[in-house]
């Protein structure tokens, strides 16, 4: 048997409807919103110049305040056009149950610094993004990266490939989140650091070597 709603009840089951559709919108927004840094942070945030740091949104703890550390290694004492060099970040600390990091390089003058090519493409992906009139790029973990393989720690590679021309002093910058697992940027450890390599002077570089 067919059930013939009245005019009255049909209106209030469409505004219910209107109100419960609302409802998961805002609901799948805050959850965007909360799990954001787990698939990766916005650019901008590896405490470069310009730049906030991880903790703008992870507030409970100042930065470098915890046990752990986020290091880069492989940035040699000086570079020369072209190479291809891996670096290597890591966030560390013992508690730690999820880990993330930012990185990005830099000149003197706050431009991007060569270019990045991803190792691993599962667990690392690369941003872009402005700071001031320069647009910046990053490598940062992706949701599949944020799993350590051991406890305590994190590490990620890529290969940095330096600029074709000498652009005198790189910095690299990263940030790393360790995090407490639950969902929420609350309770997390947010740790930044840096790194600086020299143009080297040994060979002149392929625009010099070409215009002789």
């Amino acid at each position: 048997m067919a059930i013939v709603l009245g005019k009255r009840n049909s209106l209030k089951l469409i505004v219910a409807g209107i109100f419960a559709g609302l409802a998961i919108v805002l609901s799948l927004a805050g959850g965007e919103k909360t799990n954001a840094s787990a698939s990766g942070p916005s650019p901008s945030f590896t405490n470069a110049p310009g730049e906030n740091n991880c903790t703008a949104c992870h507030v409970d703890f100042p930065v470098n305040s915890g046990s752990g550390s986020v290091t880069i290694a492989g940035v040699p004492s000086s570079y020369f056009p072209g190479q291809q060099i891996p670096i290597t970040v890591t966030t560390a600390q013992e508690d730690g149950v999820n880990y993330g990091f930012q990185l990005t390089a830099i000149d003197d003058l706050g431009r991007p610094a060569g270019t990045w090519t991803l190792t691993d493409t599962v667990q690392t992906q690369v941003v872009q993004g402005l700071v001031g009139p320069n647009l910046r790029q990053y490598v940062e973990h992706t949701f599949a990266g944020i799993v350590p393989v051991a406890f305590g720690s994190k590490s990620w590679t890529a290969i940095w490939n330096a600029p074709k021309r000498r652009l005198g002093k790189v910095s690299f910058h990263a940030a790393g989140n360790a995090a407490n697992g639950n969902g929420e940027t609350s309770g997390d450890f947010i740790y930044t650091t840096a790194e600086t390599s020299l143009n080297g002077t040994a060979l002149p570089d392929r625009a010099d070597l070409t215009s002789r």
